[in-house]
Formats: C-alpha cells, sequence, structure tokens
C-alpha cells in the first residue's frame, strides 16, 4: 500500500538520543522515557490528519543495506499541532514488538497516511474523573462519545499507551499497575458513513476524534505491579517474576490464584518493594497447571524506613543479613568520586546519579563528578528513600490496601496453553476493483460466474474498505487471552498473508490454521450466481494484494481440520451459501475434513460490526457453547449498531448465520468437547440473527 512520503525520522539509542527532523510543518518536538522504560514520542502535527508509527531495531540492515521499518502503530489520529504517542511495545500483532525496555536500540519514524474524509467528525470526552483528580485501586474511566454517522470505536490511553477495548464507553483500570504520581488520560474516537459488508456499496468516509487530555493524580500503597508473563507455562520451565513498589514501608502478603479465584501459593515479605520468582509449585510443593492466574496483593504500612528490613529472597522469607544500604555513608566516609546529578535550574540538591535508574528522564539533570561529602545526612535519607520507593513519613494515604491484578494491558509477551487459535484478516483500506471469477469456458466469448445473485457480467467489481475487520479482529484477541487463557498463533493482517496460507497441500499451500485450535478469519466474501465450467458453484474470498491486484480464492481450495484445529469461523459473506454449499458437498469439495468439529460462517451478506470479536470471545470464554456463542455475538453486535446508529440505512440486508458440522460437536464449548463421530452424521443449521425494519 502507497503511503504519503511526508514523513519524520527521530533516532533513540537506547533511552535518550538527538532528534532528525522531517520537511515541512512534520517534526518530532520530543522524546523522553518514562519511568517504566516507556518512549515518549512529542510531533508537531495538523488537525483531521492520520499517522501510522514505525520502529526499527537498527538504522541499516545487514541485509538489503537500508532501513527495514516494522509497524507499531497504524490509524493513530492527530490531537490538534501537537500530538504524542509512547512506544510500550505491542502485542496485539504478529509477531510481537517487545517492549523498548527489553530492546538495546529503537528508531522511530512517524508517517502521514491521510486525512479524515468525513464530512462531520464524531465528538469525544472524558466524562470522569476529572481534571487534577487523586485516583486509588480500581477505577472507571468514563468517557461520552457521538457522531451523526456509525461510531466504531473508542479507545483509552493512559500517558499515550493504549489500553484494552470495552463494549461500550466505559473503561476499568487498576491504577496500581502505575507508578503513583501525574498521568494523562485521553480517548480517541472513529465513526464512519456505513457499516462496511456487501460488495458495491460506494466509498466509506471515515471521521476521528481525541478528547481533551485529562491529567489526574494515582495514589496508592502499593504501586508499579508488573509481571514477567501474563500467561504462565511452568511446564516450559518458566518463572513468573511478580513483583511490586510500596509508597512506605510495609508488611505484604500475595496471593496466587487461579481463574476460579481459587488461592494456589501464598507468600509473605516485608520491605518497601516485593520482587518473587514463582517456579510454578503451588502451596505444599503442589504441581500447577499451565494458565491465566491473578495476583492478589495485601500491603500494611509497619513504620520501618526501609534500612530496617531486607528484601525478600523469592522463597517468601526475609535476608536476615542485607547489604549495607549504599547512602549510609557520612561526611566522615573516605572521600570517593562518583556521578551525581541535579536540576539543571538549580531547584534541588545533588543526588547520585544511580538514582535515576534505567528509563528515568535525565534530560533536565546536570549529570557531574562529586564526592560524598556532597550528601548530607538529610540528603542521604532522601535518597535512600528515592532508591528503596519508600517515603518513610512522606506517604500520606491508606494505611492498607488489597488489590488483584493484572488489568493494564500486557508489556510481555502472551504464553498459554488453555488452547490456541489464529486471526487472519484483511482491511481493504483503499478499496479495490477487479473481474468476476471466470467459468471456465473458452473465450469468445469469455463467461463469468456472476456474484451474489447478480447477471453475468464481464464488467469489474467494485469491492469497499472493510477497515472494521481489524476492530473484530483485536476484540477477539483481547478476550481469548485476557479472560479465556488461550494462546495467540498468529494474528497476520492485509499483506501479511496471502491465498497460499491458507490453501489446502493439495493445491499448492499450507494452511496455517491447521496448527491453531481455534480459527478466526474475516474478508470479502461472495458466491457464484452460475456454475464453473466443472458445473459447480463455488463461495469465493475476495482478495487482493500489496498492489490492489485482485484475486479470488476458491472455498474449496481451503482445508479446515487436523489433530490441532477443532473450529473455525470465516466472518465472510456469502461462504457458507446454501446452493454453492450443497453443490461442493455433491462433489467432495468442501474443506472440511474428518477432523474439523465445526465451520462457521454466513448463508448470507454479513456486515463487520467493531465488536463482534469482542462479543464472541466473551460468550467462548464463559463456556457458552460456539454455536450459540456465534449466534449470541451476531445478535447482540447487529442489533446493538442498527439501534444505536442513527444512520438506520447502513444494515439493509437480513443476516443469516450457518453452523455446520458433526452432530456429536454442536454442544462443544471451549473447554469441553467431543471428537468428530462419524456415526453421528453431518447436519448445519442456519439462524437468522439480524432482520432490517420495514
Amino acid at each position: 500500500m502507497k503511503k504519503t512520503t511526508k514523513e519524520l525520522a527521530c533516532i533513540l539509542s537506547c533511552l535518550i538520543a538527538p532528534l532528525a527532523f522531517g520537511q515541512n510543518t512534520l517534526q518530532f518536538t520530543g522524546a523522553s522515557a518514562t519511568q517504566e522504560g516507556a518512549i515518549l514520542l512529542n510531533w508537531a502535527s495538523n488537525s483531521n490528519e492520520v499517522y501510522e508509527v514505525d520502529y526499527a531495531d537498527s538504522l541499516i540492515d545487514t541485509n538489503t543495506g537500508t532501513i527495514t521499518w516494522n509497524t507499531l502503530y497504524t490509524d493513530y489520529p492527530s490531537h490538534g499541532t501537537n500530538t504524542f504517542i509512547a512506544d510500550a511495545g505491542n502485542f496485539d500483532v504478529d509477531p510481537p514488538i517487545p517492549h523498548p525496555k527489553d530492546s538495546p536500540m529503537r528508531f522511530y519514524r512517524v508517517v502521514l497516511t491521510g486525512t479524515n474524509t468525513s464530512p462531520s467528525n464524531p465528538t469525544v470526552s472524558i466524562v470522569s474523573p476529572t481534571n487534577g483528580e487523586t485516583l486509588s485501586g480500581d477505577v472507571t474511566i468514563s468517557a461520552a462519545a457521538d457522531s451523526t454517522e456509525y461510531l466504531t470505536e473508542v479507545l483509552l490511553y493512559v500517558d499515550g499507551e493504549p489500553q484494552w477495548i470495552t463494549a461500550g464507553t466505559n473503561f476499568s483500570i487498576n491504577t496500581c499497575e502505575w507508578p503513583n504520581g501525574p498521568h494523562t488520560l485521553f480517548v480517541t474516537a472513529k465513526a464512519m458513513s456505513s457499516m462496511e459488508a456487501p460488495s458495491y456499496n460506494g466509498s466509506v468516509t471515515i471521521g476521528r476524534a481525541v478528547s481533551s487530555y485529562v491529567v489526574v493524580n494515582f495514589s496508592n500503597l502499593v504501586t508499579r505491579l508488573d509481571l514477567s508473563q501474563n500467561f504462565f507455562e511452568p511446564s516450559e520451565g518458566q518463572t513468573q517474576h511478580v513483583s511490586a513498589v510500596f509508597a512506605a514501608d510495609s508488611d505484604w502478603t500475595l496471593q496466587i490464584q487461579d481463574i476460579n479465584s481459587n488461592t494456589v501459593r501464598t507468600v509473605t515479605g516485608s520491605g518497601s518493594t516485593m520482587d518473587f520468582d514463582w517456579d510454578g509449585t503451588g502451596d505444599g510443593g503442589a504441581s500447577i497447571d499451565d494458565g491465566a492466574y491473578t495476583y492478589l496483593v495485601t500491603a500494611q504500612t509497619n513504620g520501618m524506613d526501609g534500612s530496617e528490613v531486607g528484601d525478600t529472597n523469592g522463597s517468601g522469607s526475609t535476608d536476615t543479613n542485607p547489604p549495607p544500604s549504599p547512602f549510609a555513608a557520612t561526611s566522615s566516609s573516605p572521600q570517593t568520586s562518583e556521578l551525581y546529578a541535579m536540576p539543571s535550574d538549580g531547584s534541588g540538591s545533588p543526588v547520585p546519579l544511580k538514582l535515576y535508574p534505567l528509563g528515568v528522564e535525565t534530560n533536565n539533570l546536570t549529570i557531574f563528578y562529586g564526592t560524598s561529602d556532597l550528601m548530607t545526612e538529610s540528603l542521604a535519607s532522601t535518597a535512600n528513600t528515592m532508591e528503596s520507593g519508600a517515603a518513610a513519613g512522606a506517604y500520606s494515604g491508606p494505611a492498607a490496601q488489597t488489590t488483584r491484578f493484572p488489568k493494564r494491558k500486557p508489556r510481555v509477551g502472551v504464553k498459554n496453553k488453555a488452547g490456541t487459535f489464529g486471526i487472519c484478516y484483511k482491511t481493504y483500506p483503499n478499496g479495490f476493483a477487479f473481474q468476476e471469477p471466470p467459468t471456465g469456458n473458452p473465450y469468445p466469448p469469455l463467461y463469468f460466474t456472476g456474484l451474489d445473485g447478480g447477471a453475468r457480467s464481464s464488467g469489474y467489481v467494485p469491492w469497499s474498505s472493510l477497515l472494521t475487520t481489524k476492530s473484530e479482529a483485536w476484540g477477539f484477541a483481547q478476550v481469548m487471552q485476557q479472560v479465556g487463557g488461550y494462546k495467540q498463533k498468529f494474528n497476520l493482517a492485509d499483506e501479511q498473508w496471502s491465498p497460499n496460507d491458507i490453501k489446502s497441500l493439495a493445491k499448492g499451500g499450507n494452511s496455517i490454521f491447521k496448527d491453531c485450535n481455534f480459527g478466526f478469519l474475516s474478508t470479502h466474501g461472495c458466491y457464484g450466481t452460475y456454475p464453473e465450467i466443472d458445473g459447480i458453484y463455488y463461495t469465493y474470498l475476495a482478495l487482493f494484494d500489496d498492489v490492489n491486484h485482485g484475486s479470488y480464492l476458491k472455498l474449496s481450495d481451503m482445508a479446515f481440520g487436523s489433530a490441532t484445529a477443532k473450529w473455525m469461523t470465516i466472518f465472510s459473506c456469502n461462504m457458507l451459501n446454501g446452493n454453492a454449499v450443497t453443490s461442493m458437498a455433491n462433489n467432495s469439495l468442501l474443506p472440511m475434513n474428518g477432523n474439523l468439529h465445526l465451520l462457521l460462517g454466513f448463508n448470507s451478506y454479513s456486515y463487520t460490526e467493531p465488536y463482534l470479536g469482542f462479543n464472541y470471545a466473551s460468550n467462548l470464554v464463559t463456556k457458552v457453547t460456539i454455536h450459540d456463542s456465534f449466534i449470541n455475538a451476531c445478535r447482540e453486535s447487529y442489533s446493538s449498531a442498527y439501534q444505536n446508529t442513527n444512520n438506520i440505512a447502513i444494515m439493509t440486508y437480513p443476516v443469516v448465520c450457518r453452523v455446520m458440522g458433526y452432530n456429536s460437536c454442536f454442544g462443544d464449548t471451549l473447554y469441553l468437547y467431543n471428537d468428530p463421530d462419524p456415526n453421528s452424521g453431518m447436519n448445519f443449521e442456519d439462524t437468522t440473527v439480524f432482520t432490517p425494519t420495514p
């Protein structure tokens, strides 16, 4: 896909580095690191612009001799004249992008990819909390969003980091997962002139908006809760590192709990920090399964100042012989020379540079060599407080706190073995046009199949964008990982995959869906009005390559089902069209084999809807049958979209879901299912999930 060449580049070596400015008005105005090691990028911008943020791990790829740019974020809206975003890694994509704190170098560029095309952008604001408010523990961020068009996306950002999507405009976060202090909240919204669905529906205009910033203060006794992996696989030899920083020295208890809130391991300790390495064993040495766990932390201040307690050694006990504090030196200590830092404007006293660990902004500090007599007793006490994270005597919040995590989006890769899923989707950002599939009859004349009940034609068919497939896929992936304990095998968009990636071996491909338990495919689809030269009616995925060359892929050329692959869902119009499915089945050309439990899709037009994937997975992970999860999600999503939009004409076709498979598998859930039983026979079921009001 071609992009506007107006771009800028920012080179960041490790954490702090010089900036390189681009042309025209698009230029970086700042780059810094947060306390957690995320990179904040600020640039001069213009209203209504849309950006892609790219990164590279090195300036020159030794294989190509050029910079290899990777996409960090796409479709990011301008904030006005100044825009910022945070790089905290991105684990919604495949392969996942690591947090910059785990990379030795990071190089950036921002690319202008387009502008808002809607005549009326949506409006969005944060209703609660308000500027200056102090927040503690679990809180709900409430937004208000409205549009004269179809509102497709509302996202919350904390300090420029995107948070989990939700089905609505209320976002739940745990403030204990961030450092104490000020944090900037904002919400983005996106609206479209029409739902994307059948072909031939013309162009879709898009509007985007960003709320005003709301700066709040997080204040907790328990802060900076973190994990080394959100999903834990002790069977793979993993060790789970659980950590926290306490605002005052505390006695603490950590309870590790399974998805049913049963405590499997309890650890206690004292101090200003918690650092526990869990080897995957439960209380009493019990073996613990791979799975998704939550972590319940309780802390009670104990009046100690951090120098009187040791650090936990990873077993829950306390080290009785801690090393001496590096700030215990007095004026009678040896006059050793070391690096010190002090504010460049002289507003503070010098402190050892070691107080600013990797990831802390040091742009506004003067760094110099000095001796230990710079440190008075009071400065030493302050330094000890900063080093330990415990502000003894300074913390004025509650003396006790209990909190459960994680709620925040992961800053590490997601791993789990409750099951696996894979996603392929296309957004067709520019739309495209291509001739209908030919029947194979020789020229002259060259016959075409005609599409979706239309007349046979040799003309080009216009296919619209399907931008909302991205939201569908991300919502599905989020819930499957965060709640369901499923591991994402791949999440491929647009040019990241090709027809050969989902074709059968017999057709020259090597389907990647055979390697995951649950498949999710979202593209344009259609059925042939007329049969091909072999007399068979087919259904087709309507695809395109990176230069918008159209192509069609028959359903019969794909392959679903293996010892691993159990369920496949195709979110594409008409892919399970009744007449074509019967024709293919009568000729043994369906893509289902004896291993596939269920194939789910549509015997009608369908519509991309931003919360369809979210709703589908939300049903699946609550142990609703896979059949009912699909039906429920379509009903919920289409009913909500139809009722809540001001443009009720956007859904003009009824929607019919079709589920096909072994009778023995219609009761399958993600966690309890039957193997395919040929003796039970195969069946299909059609369910109308949406009918437009006359």
